[in-house]
């Protein structure tokens, strides 16, 4: 924030190019910037600090702190020369050190350079001018800044909404803070993740800065009006819920002949490899999470459990001999899992993806879009 009012009150010679950073920095944005480039002298409220914004086809009342509003004001008024760089610019040059402005009622006015011909900034404009005034910053002020663009200006200032709603709190911020002030910058409230991490990465760098914020009785309104904000299932007064649509009955039951080619199973080898498992380890449970049906369910679960070729069925010949070894015993929800995914997971594979399920992107496994295809 420190970086923002050296700029308002050392590089001001061009109030528009100010007005922008500041929009910027306070969330106004919108996608190549529409909500700054659609902003009319019309929709500012001067008197109680408020700018209206056509936001996801809705209008939106945005309120700003009173010294933003001045600087909306003086750019407003500003209808007569844009200096080139703010005005420092090399005297000594043949070229014209100033551009003329269109005349319009929008805040932020096109500069006549070049092929200018509409009286709306356009979003390049726009970057090029916070690019430029960032350079001069530099030159004057010495910082070591890294912001050199529109998107990193908008970001510090999400940074400082969180710092400020954290010590208008008194405590850390909840994931519905964070998706208050994703709504409060036009972003959608299920990114406040990113937002999340971006705060957390700059306080351990910064740890001091929460302690430099002052809460100034108009940044504390400010602070209120993102804390009202409603999100995520929170219905708006304003909106109606959505009609229901009733759908047909689905029907079933129909009878159907179908014909299937299978490979044969001897059911005798699931039961052999049972009893050697429960033998051997003196109960039945699944190898791959350990799900024990007998404690779950009592005497209806006991010596229950689904048996799991290990060699894939497709690829057994009509001479394959196979072993009680040849099956893994598996409960139902690990057996699912296991032939989800093409070619099916191994049991040691499986276990790997319990303990760590996030790793289960490593195996590279091709999920099959389709597990049941029926018709």
């Amino acid at each position: 924030m420190q970086d923002v009012n050296y700029v308002v009150d050392n590089i001001n010679k061009n109030p528009q190019d100010v007005a922008l950073l500041l929009l910027l920095f306070y969330g106004v944005k919108g996608k190549a910037f529409k909500e700054i480039r659609g902003l009319l002298d019309s929709d500012c409220n001067y008197f109680n600090n408020v700018i209206t914004l056509q936001r996801n086809k809705e209008k939106v009342m945005f309120k700003l702190p009173s010294s933003v509003m001045n600087i909306l004001k003086l750019a407003t008024e500003q209808n007569d020369v844009y200096y080139k760089r703010n005005g420092y610019y090399d005297s000594e040059s043949r070229r014209n050190s100033t551009w003329p402005i269109f005349q319009s009622n929008y805040v932020i006015k096109q500069v006549m350079a070049g092929n200018a011909k509409t009286p709306q900034a356009t979003p390049q404009a726009i970057r090029n001018r916070i690019s430029k005034l960032l350079d001069v910053y530099r030159e004057i002020s010495g910082s070591k800044i890294k912001a050199s663009c529109t998107e990193d200006v908008f970001q510090s200032g999400t940074i400082y909404y969180m710092l400020l709603f954290e010590k208008y709190l008194g405590g850390s911020l909840e994931p519905i803070d964070y998706k208050r002030i994703c709504q409060r910058c036009g972003d959608k409230p299920s990114n406040y993740s990113v937002y999340k991490i971006r705060y957390t990465m700059y306080k351990k760098h910064y740890p001091e800065a929460l302690s430099e914020i002052e809460l100034t009785p108009e940044l504390r309104l400010l602070c209120r009006e993102i804390s009202s904000i409603k999100v995520d299932c929170e219905i708006s007064e304003n909106k109606k819920r959505p009609k229901l649509v009733k759908k047909a009955p689905y029907i079933e039951g129909r009878e159907k002949i179908r014909y299937h080619k299978t490979k044969e199973r001897k059911p005798q080898l699931m039961r052999e490899a049972k009893r050697l498992f429960k033998e051997k380890n003196e109960r039945i449970y699944c190898e791959g999470c350990g799900f024990d049906f007998y404690k779950t369910y009592g005497i209806l679960g006991e010596d229950y459990i689904e048996g799991h070729h290990i060699k894939e069925i497709n690829s057994l010949t009509e001479e394959t001999e196979m072993v009680p070894e040849d099956i893994a015993m598996v409960c139902s929800n690990c057996h699912s899992m296991i032939h989800r995914s093409n070619p099916s997971l191994t049991i040691e594979q499986l276990k790997h993806i319990l303990m760590e399920p996030s790793k289960s992107k490593k195996y590279k496994l091709k999920f099959k879009k389709y597990i049941w295809n029926w018709f």
